[in-house]
């Protein structure tokens, strides 16, 4: 009788034991959440303090004037060096909006056709095909309708031109004439523009004005002159 009253005993002392303890944890996790969220609020207050000011807060430009309206429009399509420079995509855009501008690619291919006699009365014929094929990877007809170089819209360096074969340089050294419609004297050069379905020869020698060049296409043209030896 005794032994089943002492271990009635332990038993009521072990659930005591258990439910104080439970009770203390409770006590202590909801201490702890209390401390989180005073830590959350203060940081929610200190970053809404150091926080940076809306948009509306800053001074906006004046385009009032002519002037700035100018500047304004101009900001998108401006260009000042190889960090704001156009990925290939856009370049590519913006050159068939150029050139190509209401035309459909059936329409290209017919001006390819068209000039076909030209590109293989050139004697730069066989390089030009070789460089498309072997270096580049095009096979079809895409080198007679995209320039070699975008270089109306790209700073290029020496290093772009490494291995580039002299052929190639000195067709991308008058591809910056070619694309402001210079007439060529020169019947092979003359002959390969003739075959690009975006070439439409415009001016003579003596009535072309270089001032037509933008600084991407006066410093290219600085260095494939230098390359062109």
């Amino acid at each position: 009788m005794i032994r089943r009253k002492s271990v009635a005993f332990l038993v009521a002392a072990m659930v005591t034991a258990v439910s104080l303890t439970g009770c203390q944890e409770i006590n202590d996790n909801e201490n702890r959440n209390e401390e989180q969220s005073d830590i959350s609020e203060n940081a929610e207050t200190e970053s809404d303090e150091t926080a940076t000011p809306y948009a509306e807060d800053a001074e906006e430009p004046d385009f009032s004037s002519k002037e700035n309206a100018g500047e304004a429009a101009s900001l998108p399509e401006e260009k000042t060096g190889p960090d704001s420079e156009m990925t290939p995509k856009e370049m590519h855009d913006q050159f068939f909006a150029q050139f190509y501008k209401d035309l459909s690619y059936e329409e290209i291919e017919q001006i390819i056709m068209e000039r076909n006699e030209y590109y293989h009365n050139s004697s730069y014929y066989g390089d030009i095909v070789d460089y498309w094929e072997n270096e580049r990877g095009i096979y079809d007809i895409s080198g007679l309708i995209e320039p070699l170089y975008f270089s109306d819209m790209k700073y290029y360096t020496e290093e772009d031109f490494k291995n580039v074969p002299s052929t190639v340089i000195h067709l991308a050294k008058n591809e910056i004439y070619a694309r402001h419609g210079y007439i060529f004297e020169n019947k092979d050069i003359s002959n390969y523009f003739m075959s690009c379905a975006w070439y439409q020869p415009v001016y003579s020698k003596a009535d072309f004005d270089d001032s037509v060049f933008n600084d991407y296409e006066k410093q290219n043209l600085e260095l494939l002159s230098s390359l062109d030896q």
